[in-house]
């Protein structure tokens, strides 16, 4: 039998089905779970079918690159050879070159992409471009406005154009705050709007001389006129009509933001580090739109580094030619000048000779350099020694005299100074070590100083004698014909100017290939080419967003409605909330009926309390265990409405009491509309001894009875401290199978404390939607605290709505559901 009690004193642990409840709890709600999937999936359709689509358009091409950088298009690049300049441009520049504004902003003024022609038909929202439109295969009105013009723009020019019944055209337009409109029996015509004026005509209806005498500003430009911000046409096509149920909606915008959000749009990547292949994307809404923008850019790269290019050449070409033509000049008059020379000179070779006197008179020229230089470091030396001769500073000892003595003497002197100054980090100036050294050091200096005057005349006298030596190798080459010197040297100069014309007239001749030869920089090698599927919107991303956000809406408000729920709603809460045994739930009655259960009634109401019975007589388990005390923890929760019902239940079958224990605010007489009379405040207060006085019959069933509480007491708390109470039940239980004790709410008043000594078992009645949640912890302190005896639970009143939800009258094999109950419990 301890086995059996586990199906109601199962642990806390077992009965954690958090996720368990939440999952049944969705369920529960699968209707709004359905409807809310519907429409979100229905959104995601719509979206689908109204939003653009957006197409990668993807292209290759290979650069030009000399060493990953190298010549390219610089103006200097011809003058790279020459060893002048060195210039380098890598893929990362061009890359860089590819989505820059000016370019980009160039494609946009080339392709007209800032004059953008729309569908405007109700929802149906579509860009006519190209020929791939099912209801304009090419534009039925073109319009212009110079892009210099267009840079004026703040904002855009709305211009709707419509077909009228009567085939005259209404053209509405705005810009900023201004509106504006007019409608014409046809084109060509004048309009004006904020921005200056807008022409709407056809090129060949101004092909003759008297209307092109009505233009001014653009006699050369039919339809054109200027206006002080800007000038628009419209010309329609001949090959296509403007439909009514079409009309055009087209949009003229500032080119450079419409560059903005193309290069926003565009990737340019290189595609690795070892080559100089680069890879463009777009994205764009319409896939040939795209492909000829980056065509377009491609080209108009192209286009400029080849203007670049030409330009350097050019410019090359003619710096080139200016010099050739200065330097000719030069040339000529240095070839005649040395023929002149030669001839009236009548020049010899003499080189031999000159040479032999020239190696021999360098050699004394050496000497004397090498001995000079040695006067100039002596005469260096005695400067420093004069510097240091009141003080004790070092001397520079590797100058690089040549004479030995000189150098030994002043390393010596440099040591004696450094001795002298290491002692004195130790003793005072008059120590004798110290007075040795400065004595040491004075008659070194004087040394030195006579050293140097005696290396000074030796090197002054040496010097004499080399100079003597290359005096007479001088007046021999002095010999050598003046001529002959000054023919070699105009040689010299006519060699080089002839070697600088041969050189750049290969260059000019470079120049002129390259002007003839204008290879692009960029080589396509995938050209480019549309997704046949958009990127954005994907079906399949959206769809199953859709069905995401339809699943997370429901979930997320069931979720946080149970959250924030204040009360106890369902079983489950109450089995997350207690350990304490839930025997049953009840449904709401909604016939308003104190007393639900009769001898007959099949009512899924009826069947509960039969439920109830049953697991009440499992879990007592004895036949002394017969007293079963109904309390609650505030008013209002249904507990009387139980009482009665529960002891109904139980006098289908056995001998039955129903005890009115609430004897501050009893209910039980109204809802059985019994009469007052004696009850159990009287035995208590000894009124009466008699137990026979104060026991009813209910009426209602042969085996059941009724006690009352009685008159209301002034000492409600010391009666029922009375050992009357104990008699009372005492031989209540002698006469009856079952005893049903109403009592009063345990969180107003004790009353029903002090009754607990004479129960078995305490059953426990929340409200659905009534008890607070933290009503809850009231109850589980108690159990806690073992104040009333083998506490139950039974959940009362739940909705119509949960009853049906959790399958009542089905689980008992009714053909009918629990929700069909009355509105309230009591």
């Amino acid at each position: 039998m301890e086995n059996n009690k586990q199906m109601f004193t199962s642990p806390k642990e077992e009965r954690d089905v958090s996720t368990q409840w939440f999952i049944i709890n969705i369920l529960m709600h699968w209707k709004w779970i359905f409807f809310s999937l519907a429409l979100c999936v229905a959104l995601g359709i719509v979206y689908l079918k109204f939003t653009k689509k957006i197409y990668k358009i993807n292209a290759s091409v290979i650069l030009k690159d000399e060493k990953k950088g190298g010549l390219g298009n610089s103006e200097l690049s011809l003058f790279e050879s020459m060893g002048l300049f060195n210039t380098n441009n890598n893929v990362d520049n061009e890359v860089e070159m590819l989505k820059s504004r000016n370019l980009v902003e160039g494609v946009v003024k080339e392709q007209k992409l800032y004059i953008n022609y729309l569908i405007n038909s109700g929802l149906e929202k579509q860009e006519i471009y190209g020929n791939k439109n099912p209801h304009y295969p090419e534009l039925p009105i073109d319009v212009y406005m110079s892009p210099e013009k267009a840079d004026r723009i703040s904002g855009a020019i709305v211009l709707n154009v419509n077909l009228m019944k009567d085939s005259s055209i209404l053209v509405e337009g705005e810009y900023g705050n201004e509106n504006f409109s007019q409608i014409y029996a046809a084109l060509p015509a004048v309009m004006q709007t904020p921005v200056g004026e807008v022409h709407l005509q056809s090129i060949e209806n101004l092909a003759g001389e008297e209307n092109r005498e009505k233009i001014k500003g653009y006699p050369d430009k039919p339809g054109i006129m200027e206006t002080p911000v800007g000038n628009v046409r419209l010309t329609p096509s001949k090959n296509v009509k403007l439909k009514g149920n079409y009309p055009i909606k087209i949009t003229i915008k500032n080119p450079v933001s419409v560059a903005k959000a193309y290069i926003a749009n565009l990737q340019v990547s290189p595609a690795s580090k070892t080559t100089s292949i680069v890879r463009l994307s777009l994205l764009d809404t319409h896939p040939e739109r795209g492909e000829d923008f980056l065509n377009k850019l491609i080209d108009l790269y192209n286009r400029d580094a080849i203007e670049d290019k030409n330009k350097a050449a050019l410019n090359a070409s003619e710096f080139i030619t200016e010099r050739l033509r200065y330097i000719n000049e030069d040339l000529n008059i240095s070839e005649t000048d040395i023929e002149a020379y030669k001839r009236n000179n009548r020049l010899t070779d003499i080189a031999s000779e000159s040479n032999l006197f020239l190696v021999e008179g360098n050699d004394f020229d050496k000497q004397l350099s090498q001995t000079r230089i040695q006067l100039q470091l002596v005469n260096f030396l005695q400067d420093e020694v004069k510097k240091v001769s009141s003080g004790k500073g070092l001397l520079p000892g590797t100058l690089g005299i040549s004479d030995e003595r000189l150098s030994d003497a002043v390393n010596k002197y440099n040591t004696a100074v450094s001795e002298r100054e290491r002692l004195l980090k130790y003793s005072s100036m008059n120590s004798p070590a110290v007075t040795t050294l400065d004595e040491k050091i004075i008659s070194l200096r004087e040394n030195i100083s006579s050293g140097i005057d005696g290396v000074e005349v030796a090197l002054q006298a040496r010097e004499k004698s080399l100079s003597r030596q290359a005096n007479r190798y001088d007046s021999q080459i002095s010999n050598i014909p003046k001529r002959e010197r000054e023919l070699t040297e105009k040689k010299r100069q006519q060699q080089i100017k002839e070697t600088l014309y041969m050189m750049l007239l290969q260059k000019k001749e470079e120049a002129t290939l390259s002007l003839a030869v204008a290879a692009p920089s960029a080589k396509v090698i995938e050209s480019p080419l549309a997704g046949e599927t958009p990127v954005s919107p994907k079906p399949n991303v959206v769809m199953l967003a859709s069905l995401l956000v339809g699943l997370f809406i429901p979930i997320s408000v069931i979720g946080v409605k149970d959250l924030f729920s204040l009360h106890v709603e369902t079983e489950e809460d109450l089995k997350r909330l207690s350990d304490i045994p839930l025997l049953v739930g009840l449904p709401m009655d909604k016939s308003k009926k104190h007393l639900v259960v009769t001898p007959h009634a099949a009512t899924p109401v009826a069947e509960t309390f039969r439920l109830l019975r049953s697991n009440l007589q499992f879990y007592l388990n004895s036949p002394e265990k017969k007293v079963i005390l109904i309390t609650s923890s505030i008013s209002g929760e249904g507990k009387t409405f139980v009482s009665i019902n529960l002891a109904m239940t139980f006098s289908l079958k056995y001998k039955t009491v129903l005890v009115g224990m609430d004897i501050r605010r009893p209910k039980l007489d109204d809802y059985l509309n019994l009469s007052r009379k004696s009850g159990v405040v009287d035995y208590l207060s000894g009124v009466t001894d008699n137990v026979d006085e104060i026991i009813v019959p209910s009426g209602l069933s042969e085996n059941l009875d009724i006690i009352q509480s009685g008159s209301v007491p002034l000492n409600p708390n010391e009666l029922l401290m009375e050992p009357t109470l104990d008699l009372l039940f005492a031989e209540l239980r002698r006469r009856y199978d079952y005893i049903i004790v109403d009592t009063s709410p345990v969180g107003s008043v004790s009353d029903t404390f002090l009754t607990d000594r004479v129960t078995d078992a305490t059953l426990f009645i929340v409200r659905s939607g009534f008890t607070p949640k933290t009503g809850v912890s009231l109850i589980n302190d108690m159990n806690q605290e073992h104040r009333l005896k083998k506490m139950m639970l039974v959940l009362n009143g739940i909705s119509v709505n949960l009853n049906s939800r959790y399958g009542y009258g089905r689980r008992y094999g009714y053909g009918y559901g629990y929700g069909s109950a009355g509105n309230k419990a009591s």
